[in-house]
């Protein structure tokens, strides 16, 4: 199951604050910003039912790997859910796969069971692509990605 990183996600407490420390302080340029977002996968995702968030996609020079800045607006209070023996905290990465089906079933021969199936996924460029989650015992959140061949190259 090669595969490459493609972004990390990170869960931030302040956008604007963020923002500048990755793109006016680290040089990352901002692809896309989206100051709402409420979507059944990213719910899913996250373990949030009905989550609304601010997303902000940053790609280092030379197209390097990418940052997601992740703001959870709502639902107040939430908390993601407990996913095994560990919690979803906010250390989380992306990796870009050919093969999402093989890479589903590898995992869970290797026994890491994902806690989402397949599930289709559109970025804001309107690319598209499909995403399933799993924890690793220490409890990062991996997301494996498989993006539509227009969008991988």
């Amino acid at each position: 199951m090669p595969g490459t990183l493609h972004h990390i996600p990170i869960i931030v407490q302040h956008m604007d604050r963020s923002l500048h420390l990755f793109r006016d302080v680290l040089g990352f340029d901002l692809i896309w910003h989206l100051p709402k977002v409420k979507e059944p996968t990213l719910a899913t995702v996250l373990c949030i039912p009905d989550v609304e968030l601010e997303l902000a996609y940053l790609q280092g020079g030379d197209n390097q790997v990418a940052i997601e800045l992740v703001r959870i607006l709502g639902p107040k209070n939430s908390e993601p859910a407990t996913i095994g023996d560990g919690k979803h905290g906010t250390l989380s990465i992306s990796i870009k796969v050919d093969d999402i089906d093989r890479s589903y079933d590898q995992l869970k021969v290797e026994g890491w069971e994902p806690y989402t199936a397949i599930m289709p996924i559109r970025s804001p460029d309107g690319g598209s692509g499909r995403i399933f989650c799993f924890h690793t015992e220490e409890g990062v959140m991996v997301e494996i990605l498989e993006l539509a061949t227009t969008e991988s190259n």
